[in-house]
């Protein structure tokens, strides 16, 4: 996705509640390949710290990704916040990914050819016109059994 949103512009980042946001959206539509999962975890969205859905594999990724320079990270401090903005670009480096092979996988970022309009919100993203809330978190019950 880094690379789909990047490619081609040495100044063009994608911030990291955004790529989140996308990551737990497509975890949840079971498009990677990769056996993702995601858990709440507390995390400074927008200045605020809030639990939110995060796919930890997903993050063990993007660090290795980032450890091979395959993508590249920055880091911003913007006036009058008190937090600072993470963002991400992909390397200079040869993907063999085509159009067709992004329009396949993420195929509800795309509108005809044209990437989607991606909104962040205090909640969530919003993709075109579908939201992403990414502090509903849902009850999980557990049972202990004997066969532990």
């Amino acid at each position: 996705m880094i690379h789909l949103f990047t490619k081609n512009k040495e100044t063009l980042w994608i911030r990291e509640e955004t790529l989140l946001g996308l990551i737990y959206y497509f975890v949840k539509k079971n498009v990677f390949d990769e056996p993702y999962d995601y858990a709440p975890s507390p995390y400074l969205w927008n200045g605020e710290i809030k639990y939110i859905n995060i796919s930890h594999e997903a993050l063990f990724d993007l660090d290795r990704l980032l450890e091979n320079e395959i993508c590249y990270e920055i880091l911003l401090s913007a006036k009058n916040l008190n937090y600072f903005i993470r963002g991400y670009r992909i390397g200079n480096i040869k993907l063999d990914y085509t159009y067709e092979k992004y329009n396949k996988e993420f195929s509800d970022l795309f509108d005809g050819n044209k990437l989607k309009k991606i909104t962040l919100y205090e909640n969530g993203i919003k993709i075109g016109n579908t939201f992403v809330d990414m502090t509903k978190i849902r009850d999980v019950k557990f049972k202990i059994g004997a066969n532990l």
